[in-house]
């Protein structure tokens, strides 16, 4: 089954605190993430939902592996720090064993460089 990929920004701000981010794909399927704006004072922050991510490196690459709700988590902060109001460099560091990633993690982090 193919699955649609392109995130597609809604113009309205959800809550009054962030964007509200719909999956482009089919009318009767998608998936909501709201993600709070960039606070210079607080710096990135993400709303998780408690899932699990495993990130690991085998031969040849980097396996990112986790549950639905650990997927939309580590998407929130690649989100939070794509925030238009978000400087070049800001940055988050995922520890292992720290929601999302679960204790046989590898520790990452996720850097915006534009």
């Amino acid at each position: 089954m193919h699955l649609p990929s392109r995130l597609l920004l809604s113009d309205e701000r959800a809550f009054g605190a962030g964007w509200s981010y719909q999956n482009g794909g089919m009318p009767d399927a998608g998936v909501t993430l709201t993600i709070r704006s960039y606070d210079a004072t607080r710096g990135a922050v993400a709303d998780i939902e408690g899932g699990n991510v495993t990130v690991t490196f085998d031969e040849h690459e980097v396996v990112i592996a986790g549950d639905s709700a650990g997927l939309r988590d580590l998407a929130r902060w690649c989100l939070a720090i794509s925030d238009e109001h978000a400087p070049r460099g800001v940055h988050v560091h995922l520890d292992p064993n720290v929601t999302p990633l679960t204790i046989a993690s590898l520790p990452i982090v996720i850097t915006r460089q534009d």
